[in-house]
């Protein structure tokens, strides 16, 4: 018979870990647990960073200290700065703060440092430490989409006051262009009012911008994301069979298209939604084959356990796979950021609702269709001077009927997008080198 008292302890304790993280993520819990724990860090703290010599050191706070860069679009932000920082200075040592030894080992397979700070209980004390014990001389936060406390009020007030205390450091300091949400936590009133007359804040696209100051009072830099300085990967082996796929498909007259689809369009789903939508994708890709004979590149972007993006793409491939047979092509194993954006390179069009995977189609002229989420995806097209026709919601996606629309439609005036994406390139790399700037 099973142990009632067991099963009603098990509740009791999720819902404990619930109420705190409500408490913890609320105006008052963010205020005291780390406003005020914070302001009695740096009192203390005083000056006294590394003097910025050869080679700067830089430590990113990344958006996810669990994983580091599990996510594509995490590691290409990541990669983009470097990249862009090495352009400008030269040899660049990095570290970057972590909260598991997952992200440790992945610090390590970047070259990075770890800096295991961002760990529990949290301490101030301890992180400004460790950047200082580094030699720091510059410190980035990667802003994406968690600076508006959507996902974690705590987190990103953390990340937010640890570079505001990096800069009374000394440090160079700037947070990476983010996205800002139409509905921000008011948890992160108080502190947007704490650094919001001394930190850097770069936002990566005008409608966010518009809205952190509508709801902060300050107004950012506009910028175009750090990623779109990311560099492609040169051929190697992880992307040569794929490679050799795409020039066979082509010799056969036929065009690619990338595909991405992933857990994140929908927040808490129902039980079968995600298998909704991923049958909805593929039914339309189906539609428009069977209309105009194409092959079809599947494009994980996402390896998190819990949210990875072969969730959604395994439906999508065993339903393709019967009829599309050599016109399919999934890869097997992680590719990179660096990687991904070669093949997107490749390919005459995406569909897509990863937001960095559309950013590595846009930087490389491939025109994108983008199912959106967080509102993210109309600042991004702004940039190309590229409207609502490009966008759907998880809903319409979801509807087979919607979805085969829009895709023939996308499909079919690909050849008039690519001139006003080659247009405004060079502008996007100039806002995209913005971020930089403060670290210069």
């Amino acid at each position: 018979m099973p142990d009632m008292n067991a099963g009603l302890g098990t509740i009791y304790r999720k819902q404990m870990r619930q109420l705190k993280d409500t408490v913890k993520n609320s105006y008052g819990g963010v205020y005291v647990l780390e406003l005020l724990a914070w302001r009695r860090a740096v009192r203390e703290l005083g000056a006294g960073a590394q003097k910025a010599g050869s080679p700067a050191r830089l430590v990113f706070v990344p958006c996810d200290p669990y994983s580091l860069d599990g996510s594509r679009g995490d590691q290409a932000m990541l990669r983009g700065t470097v990249d862009g920082l090495r352009a400008q200075l030269g040899a660049v040592e990095v570290g970057a703060i972590t909260a598991t030894p997952e992200a440790v080992v992945r610090a390590g397979a970047l070259s990075f440092t770890a800096l295991p700070v961002w760990n529990h209980p949290f301490s101030y004390d301890e992180a400004f430490a460790a950047i200082r014990a580094f030699g720091a001389t510059h410190l980035a936060v990667i802003g994406a989409d968690v600076i508006d406390g959507y996902y974690s009020a705590k987190a990103s007030a953390r990340m937010l006051l640890l570079a505001e205390g990096a800069r009374r450091m000394g440090l160079k300091v700037t947070t990476l262009g983010f996205s800002f949400n139409e509905h921000p936590s008011p948890a992160m009133k108080p502190i947007f009012r704490e650094v919001g007359g001394t930190l850097v804040l770069n936002a990566r696209d005008v409608v966010s911008a518009e809205r952190l100051t509508a709801f902060s009072g300050r107004q950012p830099t506009l910028v175009a994301d750090v990623a779109f300085l990311m560099k492609p990967a040169d051929g190697n082996s992880a992307t040569a069979d794929a490679e050799r796929w795409i020039d066979a498909r082509r010799a056969a007259g036929r065009p690619v298209f990338g595909a991405n689809l992933h857990p994140h369009l929908l927040k808490n789903p129902k039980p079968g939604e995600l298998e909704t939508l991923a049958r909805s994708m593929a039914s339309a890709i189906l539609a428009a084959y069977r209309e105009t004979p194409s092959s079809w590149l599947l494009l994980p972007h996402d390896v998190r356990p819990g949210v990875r993006d072969s969730i959604c793409l395994d439906i999508i491939a065993q339903t393709l796979r019967p009829v599309l047979s050599d016109d399919l092509y999934y890869p097997e194993g992680d590719l990179s950021a660096p990687e991904l954006k070669r093949l997107v390179s490749l390919t005459d069009a995406v569909t897509t609702g990863r937001m960095h995977l559309a950013i590595a189609a846009l930087g490389s002229g491939v025109p994108v269709l983008a199912i959106t989420y967080q509102g993210k995806f109309p600042g991004l097209l702004r940039h190309f001077e590229l409207g609502g026709d490009l966008m759907m919601s998880p809903a319409e996606a979801a509807d087979p009927a919607i979805f085969t629309v829009r895709l023939k439609s996308f499909l079919a005036g690909i050849d008039g997008i690519r001139p006003k994406i080659a247009a405004r390139l060079e502008g996007v790399g100039h806002l995209a080198r913005r971020n930089l700037q403060p670290l210069i």
